[in-house]
């Protein structure tokens, strides 16, 4: 019964780990040649996800202005977007927002809460 079990579960984490290097592949592939370099002897979906984090990141001025626009959808309502893209709005800017050093003030968790009830 015990080796019955393993054998599923051994089964079930080959294919897992079968996906994860499959995706790591897919991302591999969609990766720009001049963060390919980053990536050398990084084989773990993990470990190429972090390191793009750190060399891919956007800088504050333009993480700012991303925020900015995001502002600037939000307030057009879900009229030209449909109403899963609108909420998720405010979800993105609260996690752009946390990510800037100099945080803009219409852009804190409290005052998009507040504008959006």
């Amino acid at each position: 019964m015990l080796f019955k079990l393993y054998k599923l579960q051994r089964q079930d984490y080959i294919k897992r780990e079968e996906k994860l290097y499959t995706f790591a592949a897919l991302l591999y592939a969609t990766i720009g040649t001049n963060f390919l370099g980053y990536l050398k002897n990084l084989t773990t979906l993990y470990s190429i996800l972090r390191q793009l984090k750190k060399v891919a990141k956007p800088s504050q001025a333009i993480l700012q202005q991303i925020v900015l626009d995001d502002f600037k959808k939000q307030k057009q309502g879900p009229k030209r977007q449909t109403l899963e893209l609108w909420l998720q709005l405010y979800i993105t800017i609260i996690q752009n927002s946390e990510e800037l050093e100099e945080g803009l003030i219409e852009a804190t968790k409290g005052s998009i809460i507040r504008a959006f009830i």
